[in-house]
């Protein structure tokens, strides 16, 4: 099971906006964090840290963006799935020769 602060890195390299992190910690200084993405601290906060409203709120906002991050990765995922599927059944289908239909008999309808 990923951590508050894993998802966090998770949402971040995707390109997600996170809420700031609160409270005092040392931060990494990644270029890429540091676009208004939103700064993560280097550890996990302590245990007596995430009791504050402040990191209740976070890691619920995190949560949250994750879920919706990974319901939105698991529907692309299909829907490039089913697409694939049906490309490659076109393809079957195309690439069978013509089907020729059998004479009618003399007398059948």
């Amino acid at each position: 099971m990923l951590t508050t602060l894993q998802k966090a890195r998770i949402l971040v390299g995707a390109g997600i906006r996170i809420p700031a992190f609160p409270g005092p910690h040392p931060m990494v200084d990644d270029p890429q964090e540091s676009r208004g993405r939103g700064r993560l601290p280097l550890h996990e906060p302590a245990a007596e840290a995430s009791l504050t409203p402040e990191m209740k709120a976070w890691t619920q906002a995190v949560e949250a963006l994750h879920v919706e991050f990974v319901a939105a990765r698991a529907a692309r995922s299909l829907r490039q799935s089913h697409e694939a599927d049906m490309v490659h059944r076109l393809r079957a289908v195309n690439a069978r020769e013509p089907v020729q239909r059998p004479a009618r008999r003399p007398g059948l309808r």
